[in-house]
């Protein structure tokens, strides 16, 4: 349900034409580079790494050949990386936005491609790996956004008779 939500515009701009509505999703995962940019700044300290990560995503083969794409999976382009942007924030500085970007992110991911839930296992190694310094509340925050992120999927689900279980 989120492609929808997230194409519309594009094809609002376009008139109906996929050519805009493909520019239009260039543009959203375009910003990719900056969540990426950040990740690696967040992880060496230098923003020379922090361009380095951001010229090689920008340059690489998953972001020339799926960030035009007209499907539900090219929104992972861009809430893949901004999850472990949040695992890092908060792994690293204990934030309350850390977990709700985990959260959104991964529930986002999920909504574009249900396979992506395979996420969920290295989300959960590190919080692990960090007990010692994840909170409930953190875990509480956590599941609460992660079920909002999902809630349009989900009640697609209910309404047309939980296909995914059968798919």
């Amino acid at each position: 349900v989120l492609y929808y939500y997230v194409l519309a515009p594009g094809y609002l701009l376009g008139h109906g034409s996929p050519v805009v509505a493909a520019y239009w999703m260039a543009f959203i995962n375009s910003l990719t580079v900056f969540v990426v940019f950040y990740l690696g700044y967040l992880l060496t300290k230098k923003v020379g790494f922090g361009i380095l990560a951001a010229f090689l995503f920008a340059v690489s083969f998953e972001s020339t050949q799926y960030a035009t794409w007209l499907s539900n999976p090219t929104l992972g382009v861009l809430t893949v990386p901004l999850m472990y942007l949040g695992l890092w924030i908060w792994i690293t500085k204990g934030k309350i936005l850390g977990p709700v970007l985990v959260a959104v992110g991964l529930g986002f991911s999920v909504q574009s491609e249900i396979f992506l839930i395979y996420h969920l296992i290295p989300i959960c190694i590190w919080l692990f790996i960090s007990r010692k310094a994840i909170s409930k509340k953190s875990l509480i925050i956590f599941g609460t956004f992660f079920i909002l992120s999902i809630s349009t999927m989900i009640l697609g689900e209910f309404k047309f008779g939980f296909r995914i279980i059968g798919g």
